[in-house]
């Protein structure tokens, strides 16, 4: 009988629990993609001339690597395996040393020119939290199927669009 009762308990209160846990979501970066400040940075950086000269190297080169790549598969012997093996390798190592680092001087750029935003995000999402009472805010993409069953999906509420439309207010 007193196993019952606990057990019957347990179940009242997690019943109780879901009902009052309210859990928003938000992906930070789609909703980033949704506001024009953000893309006007974004679109800032990718008309620059060096960006640019660094899409068209990394796409000659990622050709280049592309075609070793169909000689190595189509090699008949194994000198001309090794030669494309070895070619394949120079290539991959110059994208390293040309693309590589622009690519993370162009994300270094991005990264500072977002910042403010971030934080007016986030200040958003804090504010729009506290006034839709979410016990949380979690990214919908890092939630499993069975945390959401358990919660129960009408506990989730989706508050990408109140950001996106509180931060051009602001």
């Amino acid at each position: 009988m007193r196993k019952l009762t606990l057990v019957l308990t347990a179940i009242c209160l997690s019943f109780c629990v879901q009902a009052q846990v309210v859990i928003g979501t938000i992906n930070p970066a789609d909703a980033l993609n949704q506001m024009a400040e953000y893309q006007a940075i974004i679109k800032r950086i990718e008309s620059s001339d060096d960006y640019k000269y660094m899409l068209v190297v990394k796409k000659d080169l990622t050709k280049r690597i592309e075609e070793q790549s169909d000689k190595l598969k189509q090699a008949k012997t194994q000198e001309e395996a090794s030669l494309a093996y070895s070619t394949k390798l120079g290539l991959e190592a110059e994208m390293n040393r040309r693309v590589t680092p622009l690519l993370k001087q162009f994300e270094e750029r991005k990264r500072q020119l977002t910042q403010s935003l971030e934080f007016k995000v986030n200040a958003a999402i804090e504010e729009i939290a506290l006034e839709e009472a979410c016990s949380m805010v979690l990214n919908p993409t890092l939630i499993s199927d069975d945390f959401r069953s358990y919660i129960g999906e009408d506990n989730f509420i989706d508050i990408t669009a109140l950001v996106v439309e509180r931060v051009a207010e602001k």
